[in-house]
């Protein structure tokens, strides 16, 4: 087995510190019995990039150790001809030292189509692959000093002309330089470390030895000697070296792409689950909340970066979750360690004990060891006929087997009973194994934007469908009924409507309680610039290919079953690594969807997009209406807020309270939104509660239908959208377009019945509700397409007008 590294280094532009760079890692992984491939200053044009890559490629033999490194400029180029086709609107690419001399129909810049190719022939040879860019990501194109008191070079491009990538990249292919299919999603044998997210800037600065460097590679290095010898994953190492980097440079977010659970260098997986906590006077923060799963009691144990500050029998420091937001935490320490580096660049967390709520499962009574296996278990205990919730799940025994059903009757997992005890015991432990997934995933399920001042107002747009023959076939109505089936092909666009740069990231979770990140190849999410849209799904050449969509491995395929998208969009870069960690734990993953490839508030918000699985071969007229007995989950339909196609009858609207988490509906000022399932609820700046209140003061019952649009249309002979009062339309003549919820308010003098009640909102822009009443019990329509305002109580007392209080701030609810 080899051990060889291609270290770049492109002085274009007069950079002092790639150089520099270079060396450094020459000799960090020199130290590591790397054989050392050198290709700097007037080496490093794109030829001589190019030749030597190859050359590695040729000499690498499987089982080889290879790592490629590079140091110099990194531009991005915008293509505004491409942008208005809906094609691929930019491309990143590497300056080579002779990149001034590129021509109309020679260009000398390196483009990241080339790199992903390269990178795949790479570890064609061998898995173990390791490239560490360290450049500009941004359209700036810099390492910028806007905010730095200390010398830090420009990294800048003064102009990069646009060439005609388009045609330039059909020609390299016309010519045989691209053959076959690159990792259309990422390559997943490949860590890669980047310096900077797409639009940041990468920084080079003079750094304690005194000499030119970049901030990634200082940082890079340094992380690296504090952890020879011990099995740290990428992941941890970056962890390490973006305190080390935001030190000096706030906006500079360096990552790491792919297999990064991997140990530095190795195959091998190692534990990765580290979160960043430093000291603020007395109290320990965490740079994590409530997104990633941190609880109010979760205990973390606390190391150094540098494993030997820590003195030999020194007891192991724990901190306490104390306080959890969406993105920090408060802890406090059992004490204070011997080793001063904690006060002065913080440390590294591990999960020591998650505090969970046990959901309750159904058990078998002739399976004792199985009863005491959920007994011990941390997310599961046995039902109870107090349980106010319906169980997570069942455990049936059958003909030698214990079978794992879900609460619609979904079979997820079937194991054998062995007739040896010890084989019996592992059954039973990989089958609570499965149900405790079950119980993970259901944070990622009920994952919400939980406080209204953390929402972030944004204008996504989400489109999702299914892709044949290279074109968008079916695309989702984003109800919660769409179909897919087992082998189909699925797109997402996303795109950005609003006039502020998101960052967002996908997930799928299966059935059987599998999370996976689909945009693993972007760990801080995509950013996404105004008026900018990305397909997931589309290869370098802007082919749609999509993601074929696999059976979730266990699960029967005599029903359909659900599954769903998540879309998590802030406006700040933030990794969802620990998050999908943290539910799958140690169990390998069969992804039924593949990857695709000072402080301002960090705010986000989570759509939530459903759909039913069905497996090949399987008919719609085999499969029987299923009951939902998921209507207390939330389902985000659109993020786009536009009317729905259905047209839903009045009779058969949902109540308030079954669209929403009522203790929050009902408490104000709300510590977390109400969730409908008709969309994304109103939530606004000014502390409005996200609901309207409706108060009878008639004598006689009203039903009162609270809907975002307004009626759709009255089916009799009164005709469509026939006037409001005294038109003779009755309640079961009347259909809306959903979101809408229907309650009927006794009467003010009955003594029994409640006259009050709260609706939801839908809409995030206008923030009002549209009002239509009926009167008494034959329900015929009176009030029709009245606006109420969010937050407003709305007052009826049998005339044409409603009256109106609206919200004032400080108000009890």
């Amino acid at each position: 087995m080899s051990r060889r590294a291609l270290l770049i280094a492109s002085t274009y532009g007069g950079l002092n510190g790639t150089v520099n760079d270079a060396k450094t890692m020459e000799s960090l992984l020199a130290k590591r019995d790397f054989e050392i491939i050198p290709c700097y200053n007037e080496a490093a044009t794109r030829s001589g990039i190019l030749d030597a890559w190859h050359h590695l490629i040729e000499v690498t033999a499987p089982g080889d150790v290879i790592v490629i490194f590079y140091s110099g400029h990194g531009a991005l180029v915008h293509d505004e001809g491409r942008k208005e086709k809906n094609k691929s609107w930019q491309f990143q690419f590497l300056v080579p030292v002779d990149y001034d001399e590129s021509t109309e129909g020679d260009f000398r810049g390196i483009l990241d189509v080339e790199i992903s190719y390269l990178l795949r022939d790479t570890t064609e040879k061998t898995r173990n692959v390791t490239i560490i860019i360290d450049c500009c990501h941004s359209g700036r194109m810099f390492r910028d000093s806007a905010v730095e008191q200390e010398p830090v070079k420009q990294k800048s491009l003064s102009k990069v002309q646009f060439h005609d990538l388009n045609v330039y990249l059909k020609g390299l292919r016309d010519k045989g330089y691209f053959h076959g299919e690159v990792f259309q999603l990422g390559n997943p044998y490949a860590v890669r470390i980047a310096a900077a997210a797409t639009a940041e800037s990468a920084c080079e600065h003079i750094n304690s030895r005194g000499k030119w460097s970049g901030a990634l590679t200082d940082a890079l290095a340094k992380a690296m000697e504090e952890t020879n010898g011990v099995d740290v994953s990428w992941r941890t190492t970056l962890v390490r070296v973006c305190q080390l980097v935001n030190t000096r440079h706030q906006w500079q977010h360096p990552q790491v792409e792919g297999p990064d659970t991997r140990a530095q260098f190795s195959l091998q997986h190692v534990k990765s689950g580290a979160l960043y906590v430093k000291m603020d006077g007395n109290t320990a923060m965490i740079e994590a909340g409530t997104i990633v799963g941190v609880r109010k009691g979760n205990v973390y144990t606390v190391v150094p970066f540098d494993p030997e500050e820590a003195e030999e029998g020194e007891p192991a420091v724990e901190a306490t979750v104390t306080a959890v937001a969406a993105f920090k935490s408060k802890a406090t320490l059992t004490h204070v360690p011997s080793w001063k580096s904690l006060e002065r660049e913080g440390a590294l967390a591990f999960l020591k004990r998650d505090i969970v709520d046990k959901l309750p499962v159904i058990l078998p009574s002739n399976l004792e060891g199985l009863q005491a296996g959920v007994e011990e278990s941390r997310y599961l205990r046995p039902s109870s006929p107090d349980d106010k919730h319906a169980p997570l799940a069942e455990f049936r025994h059958k003909d030698s087997c214990v079978v794992l059903v879900d609460h619609q009757d979904i079979r997820i997992r079937t194991r054998s009973i062995d007739t040896s005890e010890e084989a019996t015991s592992q059954t039973f432990s990989d089958i609570i194994a499965d149900a405790e997934r079950l119980a993970r995933a259901k944070r990622v399920r009920e994952l919400r934007c939980e406080r209204r001042q953390d929402l972030l107002a944004h204008d996504l747009r989400v489109t999702v469908g299914t892709v044949e023959d290279g074109e968008p076939k079916v695309n989702f109505e984003m109800q919660g009924h769409d179909r897919i089936n087992e082998g189909d092909s699925v797109y997402i666009r996303l795109e950005n409507a609003g006039n502020s740069t998101l960052y967002v990231s996908v997930l799928n979770i299966n059935i059987s309680g599998t999370v996976t990140s689909l945009t693993g190849a972007w760990p801080l999410g995509i950013e996404l610039p105004p008026e900018l849209d990305i397909t997931l799904g589309s290869n370098a050449f802007d082919e749609l290919v999509g993601s074929e969509i696999s059976w979730p491995k266990g699960v029967a395929t005599d029903l359909p079953v659900e599954e769903r998208f998540v879309v998590f969009v802030s406006n700040y870069p933030v990794s969802l690594n620990y998050l999908v960690e943290s539910v799958n734990l140690d169990v390998d993953i069969l992804r039924d969807a593949a990857e695709f490839v000072k402080t301002a508030a960090r705010l986000y918000d989570v759509v939530h997009v459903p759909f039913t699985l069905h497996a090949k071969g399987q008919d719609l007229a085999d499969v029987g209406d299923q009951d939902d007995d998921s209507s207390s989950e939330t389902v985000f339909y659109d993020a786009l807020d536009e009317p729905a196609d259905q047209s839903i009858l009045a009779v058969d609207l949902p109540e308030p309270e079954m669209v929403v988490e009522w203790a929050d509906a009902l408490s104000y000022p709300l510590d977390s939104v109400p969730k409908g399932i008709f969309g994304a609820i109103v939530r606004t700046s000014r502390n409005i509660p996200p609901c309207i209140r409706v108060v009878n003061q008639h004598s006689d019952e009203i039903t009162v239908v609270v809907s975002k649009y307004r009626p759709n249309r009255l089916l009799s002979e009164v005709g469509i959208n026939a006037s409001a009062t005294g038109a003779g339309v009755n309640f079961g003549t009347t259909t809306f377009n959903g979101p809408a919820t229907k309650k009927t308010l006794a009467s003010h003098l009955c003594a029994d019945g409640c006259s009050v009640a709260t609706f939801p909102l839908w809409s995030r822009s206008e923030g009002f509700g549209v009002i239509t009443v009926f009167k008494g019990a034959e329900k015929v329509l009176y009030i029709e397409n009245d606006r109420v305002p969010a937050g407003a109580t709305a007052y009826f007392a049998n005339k044409p007008d409603l009256r109106l209080e609206k919200y004032v701030a400080g108000q009890a609810w």
